[in-house]
């Protein structure tokens, strides 16, 4: 991938923290509305080069072009603290919503497939670790 993409490329995915107590202790129609609340959040900060689409249940992923790991950990920072500080209230969600991140950037022969193992391993690390932060 990098032989084709000489300048820096970095994934990310995330993951709503705690989805499934959502479902299961509010409504599946509150979560629908956290996910539809959280997209909003997440592609009204990113740039207008980088994607970000839902990657299954509660999972989003992101591809920042011309992005560094730092530069792009520092936008999923943005991206997290912008999820935390979100009105949550008028859900009835006592403890708010957050979201985990976990990132990897090209290195060598790195391939599509690669990639997404890696920023999934630190999405799971970033998970086991307390939630609410980001990974890389």
């Amino acid at each position: 991938m990098h032989a084709r993409h000489p300048q820096p490329f970095t994934v990310a995915l995330a993951d709503i923290d705690y989805f499934k107590q959502i479902n299961d202790h509010h409504s599946h129609a509150t979560g629908d509305e956290v996910l539809r609340r959280v997209a909003t959040i997440l592609q009204a900060r990113c740039r207008s080069a980088d994607l970000v689409a839902r990657y299954g249940g509660e999972e989003f992923l992101f591809c920042f072009p011309g992005t560094s790991l730092p530069e792009a950990m520092a936008l999923c920072e943005t991206l997290r603290a912008a999820v935390a500080a979100a009105d949550w209230s008028g859900l009835g969600l006592a403890h708010g919503v957050t979201i985990s991140f976990g990132l990897a950037s090209i290195r060598g022969e790195s391939t599509l497939e690669s990639l997404l193992r890696e920023a999934d391993e630190r999405l799971y690390a970033a998970k086991n670790t307390g939630r609410n932060r980001v990974v890389a």
